[in-house]
C-alpha cells in the first residue's frame, strides 16, 4: 500500500507542475514549518477553529483505522474529538519537504501525549505525510493529511535531515 500511495503522490506532483519541472525543496520550508507549528500550538491550546483554518475547503484527512474525513468542518470536528478522547498535546518533527508547482509534500513524525481517564499517560509515536496546496490567494493549506502509528523507537530512516524546533 505504501508504494501505491507514493505512486499516487508522484503522479499528483507531476500533474501540478510544469512539464519537465523536477520536484525541488520547498522554496520557503520555514513557512510550511511555521504552519505546522501553528497546528501544534492550536491543538495544544484546544483551538479547533484555528486548526480548521489550516486546511483547504476540499481537504481530506486519512486517520488510521478509519474512513476518510472530508472537508474543513469535518476535519475540525475530528480533531476536537481526538482531544475529547484524551490526546492532550502534540510534538512535531519535520523530516523532509519538497514542492512542485502548487503542491508541497512534507513528511515527518509526531508524538502524542495521551491522558485518558485516570492518572496514566501514554506516548503515541506517529509518522505522517502532508500535501500542502497553494490557494488562489497565495496562502498554503493542508490538502491531504495521512498518518499512522510507528514503534516508539524511530528507525534510522525516520531521522530528520535538518534540526527541528522541538
Amino acid at each position: 500500500m505504501r508504494r501505491g500511495l507514493s505512486g499516487i503522490l508522484v503522479l499528483s506532483l507531476a500533474a501540478a507542475s510544469t512539464p519537465g519541472e523536477p520536484a525541488r525543496p520547498v522554496p520557503h520550508p520555514g513557512k510550511t514549518r511555521r504552519l505546522g507549528d501553528a497546528f501544534v500550538d492550536a491543538f495544544n491550546r484546544g483551538d479547533f477553529a484555528a486548526i480548521g483554518a489550516l486546511y483547504a475547503e476540499d481537504a481530506i484527512a486519512f486517520p488510521p483505522q478509519s474512513g476518510p474525513v472530508e472537508g474543513r468542518p469535518a476535519i475540525e470536528a475530528f480533531w476536537k474529538s481526538t482531544r475529547d478522547l484524551g490526546i492532550r498535546s502534540v510534538e512535531r518533527n519535520v523530516i523532509d519537504a519538497e514542492s512542485a508547482g502548487n503542491l508541497a509534500v512534507e513528511t515527518g513524525r509526531e508524538v502524542l501525549r495521551v491522558q485518558p481517564v485516570g492518572p496514566a499517560e501514554a506516548l503515541v509515536h506517529l509518522k505522517y505525510m502532508l500535501v500542502w496546496k497553494k490557494q488562489k490567494d497565495g496562502s498554503w493549506k493542508v490538502y491531504r493529511d495521512i498518518w499512522n502509528n510507528m514503534p516508539a523507537a524511530p528507525s534510522a530512516a525516520m531521522t530528520p535531515v535538518a534540526p527541528s524546533h522541538h
